[in-house]
């Protein structure tokens, strides 16, 4: 997809966006041409994410921090609006998850599960609603949308990972 010079750059808050899947979607709406914002906990990390990412010819943000803090939840979608104004894609690639029995799983590793997973993808949607509203009215290359990255666990679990599985099932189940 190229983007006409006639309309509006589409821009995505891509969580996630410093590794893995995550860097590749980034990478491949940055070659074509969209503006980027991305959030990732490492700060060196997504430095290099975004001077690689910088070299297509989009303005690419970056926010540091945590996504099971809603102080960075807040930080990331402002940042977005006041670069882009609205937002064509909200990429909720973030994840996290460690295998265990149930019987003596340590309840500070289920909730950054559900922190993370779950809680966080909710509450991006939720405030990133206005600005996806607004780019929904763009033309078909800029018009929104949301993609969640799950994970087959979400629908047919597997011994040792129902906290994974369950945070994952909630997910699916959001996006829905």
């Amino acid at each position: 997809m190229t983007i006409d010079d006639t309309a509006a750059r589409p821009s995505a808050l891509v969580t996630g966006g410093s590794r893995g899947i995550g860097f590749g979607i980034a990478q491949l709406l940055a070659r074509r041409g969209w503006d980027l914002t991305l959030a990732a906990r490492r700060a060196d990390q997504l430095q290099r994410a975004a001077d690689d990412l910088g070299g297509y010819g989009g303005s690419v943000q970056v926010v540091p921090g945590d996504i099971a803090d809603d102080a960075v939840l807040d930080e990331v979608v402002t940042r977005h609006s006041e670069a882009y104004g609205g937002m064509s894609g909200l990429i909720l690639a973030a994840g996290v998850g460690t295998a265990g029995a149930i019987s003596g799983y340590p309840m500070g590793r289920f909730d950054k599960q559900i922190a993370v997973n779950v809680r966080a993808p909710y509450a991006l949607v939720s405030r990133a609603l206005p600005l996806l509203r607004r780019s929904a009215a763009q033309p078909l290359q800029v018009r929104s949308r949301i993609v969640a990255l799950s994970s087959i666990e979400g629908v047919f679990p597997e011994s040792g990972l129902a906290a994974y599985g369950a945070s994952k099932a909630a997910l699916i189940s959001l996006i829905r």
